[in-house]
């Protein structure tokens, strides 16, 4: 009878500390849903895309930079982790990469920096194959950084 109380208190610590010695990951690993994989890209040869930035305070006064030159390039991969390229035609391309999520239920898709730097939220929306992307950012339209809406309009190459 000890013998089995004994084997009984044996098996439950045995279970408690491989309990304790499984290590869960902190994070959940990011899936990216597979119609968002790809390149994604808007510029002027790219029928369709666009990219408008405008002043918050006159978002008429809407500035299509896409015809003006600029470049937008966004690799969103399933690991999570994206590559993002704004092409300046004044100061040329600025590269971000880091990881990314995206809530499907509330439309919104998040870049966050590799460096920790910097975090992009961007509420999105399709146009049939066209993924738009919406937030707000800071941009110099020649008188200092002010607060801006950018729009931009992707199309998937690869």
């Amino acid at each position: 009878m000890r013998m089995n109380k004994f084997i009984t208190i044996l098996v439950v610590l045995s279970l408690a500390l491989m309990g304790l010695n499984c290590k869960k990951s902190e994070e959940p690993e990011p899936v990216i849903p597979d119609r968002f994989i790809g390149t994604w890209e808007a510029k002027a040869s790219i029928e369709g895309t666009s990219i408008y930035f405008a002043p918050v305070s006159n978002p008429a006064a809407a500035v299509p930079l896409h015809l003006l030159g600029a470049e937008v390039r966004v690799v969103l991969n399933k690991d999570g982790s994206y590559t993002l390229v704004f092409v300046d035609p004044t100061e040329g391309p600025d590269t971000d990469q880091g990881k990314v999520t995206i809530d499907e239920d509330l439309k919104i898709i998040t870049m966050d920096n590799i460096d920790g730097e910097e975090t992009l939220v961007f509420v999105y929306e399709w146009e049939d194959d066209i993924l738009v992307l919406k937030t707000q950012i800071e941009f110099d339209f020649g008188e200092g950084d002010v607060p801006t809406i950018a729009t931009i309009s992707l199309k998937k190459t690869a």
